[in-house]
């Protein structure tokens, strides 16, 4: 009886690995799940079930099918690694290190677990440590795009622009069409204020991959740079179609704008600028040196310098709306408000 409910466990473990394999994870969890209720010591089938939980997203499920493959199996390396990762992915980064590291006791010649704890490291802002891991995972698959632009982000974080843009470099040279490790060579680059050599690098990056926003942006920016007006705004339209809430993108092609002195397109892009990111105090400003009378402005400026502790200069503004607009009502209210919380005496 035991060798035939084995049989039958064998069987619909192979069965739900075909229907994963074929992208039918619905039906391959269905196959895991029986395999659990014939045989509840399967720690595969456990692993499997953990695997399809963390690609649906419900990583808190996924992460005690894991527990459960490693009170069956305890030496199993790879539900040690994926509860790791599952961990990371919820921001549990004390947690998650403790399983890196059960991983590496079983396995310490593994690359990707190298990796994963380097990414667990350099997320808690221990650089030092995440390049050191980056590197041994480096030393055992040198041939990892990843593992390289990983580690270039690791030194970019660190100010180290020259470090970081080997990395890149090489990532690229693994993967020519690494459009990643484009996107960030063109940042160092735009950083170092190597303007020829960030452009060619962003451009590939925005060839390659044309539906990122942030890769547009970055263009952008570069282009605005190098006072190719026409281009750069072009390319922070592509961003704000790709995604409306980056409002930066809104922001520089207003000061774009106003470089060509198209003032009524630039009031239009700056005034969704601040829609979009009302605490923005520089987009405030902007928008008062092309419309000093506009009250509105006044209010959003004295909101914004107020939600940043800037309560004397909120206070300022507040006065001079009043000033354009003595009736002002919510001038007034929010004026009032602040100096009640400030506890500033009114004159």
């Amino acid at each position: 009886m035991v060798e035939v409910i084995t049989k039958e466990a064998t069987d619909l473990l192979k069965e739900g690995n075909q229907l994963r394999e074929q992208g039918k994870i619905d039906a391959a969890l269905e196959s895991y799940q029986a395999v659990i209720e014939l045989d509840s010591s399967n720690y595969i089938a456990y692993h499997y079930w953990g695997e399809i939980l963390a690609q649906k997203g419900n990583l808190s499920a996924a992460e005690s099918c894991y527990l459960k493959s490693i009170a069956i199996q305890p030496n199993f390396f790879w539900s040690h690694y994926c509860l790791a990762q599952a961990l990371f992915w919820q921001n549990k980064f004390d947690e998650a290190i403790v399983a890196a590291n059960n991983a590496l006791e079983i396995n310490p010649d593994n690359h990707a677990i190298y990796a994963l704890q380097g990414q667990i490291l350099a997320k808690r802002g221990n650089l030092d440590e995440a390049i050191a891991f980056y590197s041994k995972a480096i030393a055992i698959e040198p041939n990892n795009s990843w593992y390289y632009q990983h580690l270039g982000v690791a030194w970019m974080k660190k100010d180290e622009l020259q470090k970081a843009s080997r990395n890149f470099q090489k990532a690229i040279e693994i993967e020519p069409n690494f459009y990643w490790g484009y996107h960030c060579l063109a940042q160092v680059k735009f950083w170092q204020g190597e303007l020829d050599s960030a452009v060619l690098a962003s451009r590939q990056a925005v060839n390659l991959h044309p539906s990122n926003a942030g890769f547009h942006f970055l263009l952008g920016q570069i282009l605005d740079r190098q006072n190719e007006v026409d281009e750069a705004i072009e390319h922070y339209r592509q961003a704000i179609k790709i995604d409306p809430q980056i409002s930066d993108s809104y922001y520089r092609i207003g000061n774009a704008l106003i470089k060509q002195n198209k003032t009524k397109d630039a009031l239009f892009f700056l005034s969704k600028a601040a829609e979009v990111e009302p605490d923005r105090i520089e987009t405030y400003h902007q928008l008062l040196e092309l419309e000093p009378q506009k009250i509105e402005w006044y209010l959003g400026l004295a909101k914004a310098l107020f939600k940043q502790s800037q309560i004397n200069k909120a206070i300022v503004f507040y006065h001079i709306a009043l000033e354009l607009d003595p009736d002002n009502k919510e001038a007034r209210k929010e004026l009032k408000e602040i100096l009640n919380k400030a506890a500033v005496p009114k004159t």
